[in-house]
């Protein structure tokens, strides 16, 4: 008995090692058919086309063979031959890695529209039955592709009754998780791009009214967020939110949760949506039906703007208090056309606050403005200067009023080079100051407008703290403007690179407000420690509106007379009031103290080599005073506007370099 048994072990390796032996050589003799096909693919497709089909014949049950043979089959851009490959591959071999990996290819395909291999898939699967379209996007939804859940909705609308709330269970959840970084994830994209615009159609499917407005919530977010993103996908210091990378996709894998998307799924770059404001009012539509909205309420897009705040306004005060379906309307009919107002407004006159906005053309436009105070007012025309006549043998001085202006103005918004901005910027600025005011005058707007600012963590938009200095300024609230302004300032002094542009604007809003105040020349400088050039900056914006500071004027009067000293070079330049002029002659005269005035340009003194001095000065350079004085006095009618505006833009830099020091001594 020991014998045979013997025998046995030693007769079973062999037998094993034999069959191995012959796998092996399968194995190799399939390769070498392959290879060979790949070598004769190219200059005789027939020979490698019957070889392909004598290796699958030979090895059906060999993955490897099969697969190597759709891949030649592939490269040789058949897609009639390629897709019944597949299909086969499909029906016997659906656990392999390497056919999942194809599979996400060729799906993925189906949301571009690249040409090359992205366009090949798209052929491909193009040829595979319908029953077998439905099997593969079944197969790879079920293997937890949301992406394939979408498109096996979208190519065949009876799976959105079984799968559709699962899909947008799932994108909530994987946009909860991306959305602390960026509301334009790729998930948040396919949601409110592709999947809520086919399964909120569906009326076989039922939500709860907090749920669709959850849905609209992300939506405005979503396209809020895309609307104002740059083009330019990198971040600069006046950037408000990143633009979006790509996100290479592994095959088969889930794609990092984190990362924002670069490419929607129809393979457009997701800065290159077109049109979101007329997305967004679809998708409004679509919710306002599903929760019985009025949806005459809901103004299109291609209304105007003022047009449309009008039809919302009419409607509310028409409505009951009570009437919840028309409420919900009008707020968030408001609330998109405050948004899309504001955006325009912004992208007309400084695009810059949206990290750049490139035009057709590829240039970067933008407009350093000022916006005065915009309420229309009725307003006094300008003081003249006070002048000398004699009454009854005596002199007096008198006013020189103009009579008063009964006329009104209208609201301007004025460009770095002094031009006056458009109807449609001043259209869209008004219908957002409105819009915003009629979200404050309802409790309820009000709590829910502050409690989506809240949900969309607006604290990280400047743009909309820009737009509210700017609505402050405009109602007349420099109070709360320079409140906002010090805060905006503050903030940006914090980062790495502060955006230049935007501290030049704010300093001159600040400067404007304070202006307004009736504190421009106490506040705007620190007059207490204020230089000569400060000082002599004050009496030339002074000019402006003479004679409303002229409490100040006569404290700077006593301090030069206190320092029996002066110098400000461009004097001759920019002081052109008569009152101003006068009161300078006085200050050189024994009875004012013989004060020491510089008022010459450089140039000017050195080739003179002597000052416009009051003590200790040679008859020549008391007669070249009394010479320039005469003559500044026939500018006195001269257009104040455009003098100051000169003054601004020429003494630029002195003027900056004056608002620091005082930015830093607060």
């Amino acid at each position: 008995m020991a014998a045979p048994m013997i025998v046995g072990t030693s007769i079973l390796p062999f037998t094993n090692s034999k069959h191995e032996e012959e796998i092996q050589q399968h194995s190799n003799d399939a390769k070498s058919i392959i290879e060979k096909a790949k070598s004769c693919q190219k200059n005789d497709p027939y020979a490698a086309k019957a070889l392909l089909l004598t290796a699958k014949t030979l090895y059906p049950s060999e993955f490897c063979v099969q697969f190597e043979a759709y891949l030649v089959e592939k490269s040789g851009q058949i897609a009639s031959e390629s897709s019944h490959s597949l299909i086969h591959l499909f029906s016997k071999f659906c656990d392999e890695e390497r056919l999942r990996e194809e599979l996400f290819l060729v799906t993925s395909s189906l949301q571009s529209e690249e040409d090359g291999d992205q366009k090949f898939y798209r052929e491909l699967f193009g040829k595979i039955p319908e029953q077998s379209q439905r099997q593969i996007l079944l197969f790879c939804a079920d293997s937890t592709n949301a992406n394939c859940n979408f498109l096996l909705m979208k190519k065949f609308p009876d799976f959105i009754q079984e799968y559709g709330k699962a899909l947008l269970d799932s994108l909530l959840e994987l946009d909860k998780a991306a959305g602390s970084i960026t509301p334009c994830n790729k998930f948040r994209q396919l949601l409110v791009t592709e999947v809520l615009p086919i399964i909120l159609v569906n009326n076989q499917l039922e939500f709860m009214p907090k749920k669709l407005s959850k849905f609209l919530n992300l939506t405005i977010e979503f396209y809020i967020t895309i609307a104002i993103q740059s083009k330019n996908p990198k971040t600069t210091a006046d950037s408000i939110l990143k633009s979006p990378t790509s996100v290479a996709k592994s095959g088969g894998g889930t794609p990092d949760v984190g990362a924002p998307l670069g490419t929607d799924f129809e393979g457009r770059g997701i800065s290159d949506i077109s049109n979101p404001w007329e997305r967004l009012h679809k998708l409004l539509v679509i919710v306002a039906k599903r929760s019985g909205w009025k949806l005459e309420c809901l103004t299109p897009v291609t209304m105007g703007f003022q047009d449309s705040f009008t039809s919302l306004s009419n409607i509310l005060h028409s409505s009951h208090s009570d009437d919840v379906t028309t409420l919900k309307s009008v707020f968030y009919s408001n609330v998109i056309l405050f948004f899309r107002s504001m955006y325009t407004y912004f992208n007309l006159v400084n695009p810059g606050v949206f990290g750049g906005h490139m035009t057709s053309a590829g240039v970067t436009q933008s407009y350093d403005f000022l916006i005065e105070d915009l309420e229309t007012k009725k307003r006094s025309r300008r003081h003249k200067h006070k002048k000398k006549r004699i009454e009854d043998g005596k002199e007096v001085v008198v006013d020189g009023d103009g009579v008063e202006d009964q006329s009104y103005l209208s609201p301007r918004i004025l460009t770095d080079d002094g031009k006056e901005l458009t109807d449609d910027i001043m259209k869209a600025f008004t219908t957002a100051v409105n819009s915003w005011q009629l979200i404050a005058s309802r409790e309820t707007f009000k709590k829910d407008f502050t409690w989506l600012l809240h949900r969309w963590r607006s604290e990280q938009w400047p743009w909309l703290r820009l737009f509210q200095i700017d609505m402050h300024i405009y109602r007349g609230e420099h109070s709360q403007a320079l409140h906002l302004i010090q805060e905006e300032k503050t903030r940006i002094s914090e980062l790495p690179q502060t955006p230049i542009k935007l501290k030049i604007q704010l300093n001159v809003q600040q400067a404007s407000c304070h202006f307004t105040c009736g504190q421009h020349a106490k506040r705007v400088f620190p007059f207490a420690d204020a230089g000569d050039t400060a000082l002599g900056h004050m009496i030339t914006l002074m000019q402006y509106d003479w004679p409303k500071e002229e409490t100040v004027f006569a404290e700077i009067l006593k301090r030069l007379t206190k320092a029996g000293s002066f110098s400000y070079p461009v004097f001759f330049t920019y002081i052109i009031n008569l009152d101003f002029l006068e009161e300078f002659a006085y200050l050189v005269t024994p009875d004012a103290g013989n004060i020491r005035l510089d008022l010459f340009p450089p140039c000017i003194t050195i080739q003179r080599q002597q000052r416009t001095i009051t003590r200790g000065i040679t008859r020549g350079g008391k007669e070249d005073f009394r010479v320039n004085i005469e003559k500044q006095v026939t500018r006195c009618e001269e257009d104040i506007n455009k003098l100051i505006y000169k003054f601004l833009v020429t003494e630029r830099d002195s003027l900056l370099q004056c608002l620091n020091a005082h930015n830093a001594s607060m």
